[in-house]
């Protein structure tokens, strides 16, 4: 079996190279770097990983045959290269790793230069100094070791750091309710650790330690099959399963969107009839004005019939309208009775919102004291909110959201200021103003609710640089006043 096996190895690795190809094609389909799910962002490396790997196995099937039938300097220059193309496949896997371990976890940035740093460090040890010393037509052993190094400092380093991403990525999912994803996510990183171990410390045979008894021929002797077997089923495995992550993610955010969308329209619609209902109301109380007006100069001339009729037609039109205050308002608009608190505002906006999306919300309260909030400016403020927020779920391709209210005092008077911050893909705010495209953010409406608060809302957005939301309102005295 096992001399079968030696004999064949150009088909395994014929099909070692096909795993990772695979892998990286279908990765590069896939990647979307506008996409909310933090996988997404960085799963570039990984497809450039699986490309660049693949291409170093297949090249051990097709080189030349001048190069096997004696050309040795031809035969030295393609170990060269494959050395440098197997080192730098596994410098982006350990990029991939690092980056979606930071955007997981959210800090500890710079050590997303790790990677290029171990790199090179490879790079003038194995390239720019022994091969220098070597030489060329002495690079054989050089080959060896300078591919083991490689696999000790950048791919058993990058899978371990992949796999416990993974593992926290799980750990995020159960926070949302994903058990599916959960579950991809812990079998991904258990196999990328098990990548860690096939790919990173089974090596080929050197002379030092752990390479020394733990490589490619002990591995096989006391296995029976080549490690390159385990390596290429990984590679198919780890495709399918972010594959189907990012399937999954994106039903699960499209239909969180519908919510969000109708939520959104169910706003809007709300906000139509309440304008449509207040002019119909006011024009039917104005009516009634006018012809209470007209019923005195009637009860001076002695017109009592036409008058009584007047009445009657004046107590039907109050009875209509009342019953449209009755339906409408209190039914439709469902406007708040009661102060509300900002804070309470703020931690009620944010369970609704963690519910409708996979944003990171942060709300960071600088003021000393709430600030109570008429029912008429709590409404306005939370409609401002939810259409920022909301237009950041479905427009912006944004990984996080921050929301600042910071006190901000203009003389005698204290204004509260409320900082909507995204890091998404940004809008040209000046063709935005000159389109309908301010329309369809709801900015204009936005403004308009800030100027009901007596406030100002201003927005700052570019092309890639995220976006701003600035709202400004007065508090205290009719406007709010201070809680302690």
């Amino acid at each position: 079996m096992q001399n079968f096996i030696i004999a064949n190895m150009s088909l395994i690795y014929f099909f070692y190279g096909l795993a990772f190809f695979t892998l990286g094609l279908s990765l590069a389909i896939q990647s979307r770097k506008d996409s909310e799910f933090v996988l997404s962002k960085s799963l570039w490396f990984l497809a450039v990983f699986g490309l660049i790997h693949a291409w170093a196995e297949w090249a051990k099937i097709y080189m030349p045959m001048e190069m096997r039938a004696g050309d040795m300097s031809g035969y030295n220059v393609f170990h060269i290269a494959e050395a440098m193309v197997v080192a730098t496949s596994f410098l982006f896997l350990f990029l991939f790793g690092v980056n979606l371990l930071v955007d997981s976890i959210k800090k500890y940035y710079p050590i997303k230069y790790l990677p290029l740093i171990l790199a090179g460090i490879w790079f003038i040890k194995f390239v720019g100094w022994d091969l220098a010393v070597a030489g060329v037509e002495n690079c054989g052993y050089w080959a060896i070791y300078s591919t083991t190094a490689a696999r000790y400092i950048l791919a058993f380093p990058g899978a371990l750091v992949t796999g416990i991403a993974f593992f926290i990525q799980a750990g995020l999912f159960k926070g949302f309710n994903l058990k599916s994803a959960a579950r991809y996510c812990q079998l991904g990183g258990i196999c990328f650790l098990l990548y860690g171990f096939f790919s990173g410390l089974v090596v080929l045979p050197v002379g030092f330690w752990p390479g020394n008894f733990l490589n490619t021929e002990t591995f096989f002797n006391f296995i029976g099959l080549p490690v390159q077997i385990f390596r290429a089923l990984l590679g198919l495995v780890i495709a399918f399963i972010i594959i189907k992550l990012i399937n999954i993610f994106d039903e699960e955010q499209n239909q969180r969107l519908a919510q969000v969308m109708h939520q959104s329209i169910v706003v809007q619609e709300r906000e139509r009839l309440g304008r449509d209902l207040h002019d119909g109301i006011m024009q039917s109380i104005y009516s009634v004005g006018l012809v209470l007006e007209t019923g005195k100069l009637m009860l001076q001339q002695g017109e009592t019939e036409a008058l009584a009729a007047q009445l009657d037609d004046s107590q039907d039109k109050l009875r209509k309208t009342m019953v449209l205050l009755r339906n409408y308002i209190g039914n439709i608009l469902q406007v708040h009775q009661e102060e509300q608190g900002l804070k309470d505002l703020l931690e009620t906006l944010g369970q609704e919102f963690k519910g409708l999306s996979m944003l990171h919300l942060k709300i960071k309260n600088n003021l000393e004291n709430d600030i109570i909030l008429t029912p008429r400016q709590a409404s306005n403020i939370d409609h401002i909110l939810k259409e920022a927020l909301f237009n950041i779920v479905k427009h912006a391709h944004a990984s996080q959201v921050e929301i600042q209210v910071s006190p901000v005092h203009n003389g005698n008077r204290q204004n509260i200021n409320v900082l909507i911050i995204d890091d998404g893909k940004g809008f040209n705010l000046s063709s935005a103003e000159n389109t309908d495209l301010a329309e369809h953010h709801g900015l204009t409406n936005m403004k308009f609710r800030a100027q009901r608060l007596q406030g100002s809302l201003e927005v700052i957005s570019a092309p890639k640089m995220g976006t701003r939301i600035s709202l400004t309102f007065p508090a205290g005295g009719q406007f709010g006043k201070a809680a302690n």
